[in-house]
């Protein structure tokens, strides 16, 4: 398996970033400019970038989700108050807060991030090119350019 300038596998490296790319931003930012600063595998570097792009990605539609959640229980919070007066016996937010669809979506889609991260970590650990429809497409043109603009 081919090594960094500091003797470190390329797979274990692209590992680590989508590893720490599930945890935190910051991580996965420093071991991509690693990645990048110290192997000349191009596919190691491709492998960072995707990692990067998708936990970005992944934290976008978790923020997303989360927010929706946020919304629609706020929503009913309000709704349920001005409801209250007509209604003193019937609280309707203890029974809409449990239709809280955006919340099972957001555990439905974190559960499936861990589990698509925990994937891509072990192929990559592999030494293998892992392919992600959009980001993959993405990254490869970004790469292409590069690589035109050097010859």
């Amino acid at each position: 398996m081919e090594k960094t300038k500091f003797g470190v596998s390329v797979g274990l490296l692209s590992a680590l970033c989508y590893f720490t790319g599930y945890f935190s931003f910051t991580s996965c930012v420093i071991l991509f400019a690693v990645i990048l600063a110290c192997s000349e595998s191009v596919a190691a570097k491709k492998n960072a970038s995707q990692a990067l792009v998708l936990s970005v990605l992944f934290s976008l539609i978790a923020t997303v989700l989360g927010w929706l959640s946020g919304t629609y229980l706020d929503m009913i919070s309000t709704l349920s108050g001005w409801f209250m007066d007509w209604f003193s016996w019937y609280n309707a937010y203890d029974i809409l807060s449990k239709l809280d669809i955006m919340g099972f979506l957001n555990s439905i889609w974190g559960l499936l991030e861990l589990v698509l991260m925990i994937i891509f970590v072990i192929k990559s650990f592999k030494g293998k090119n892992i392919k992600i429809p959009v980001v993959t497409k993405l990254v490869n043109k970004h790469f292409d350019e590069a690589e035109a603009e050097e010859v």
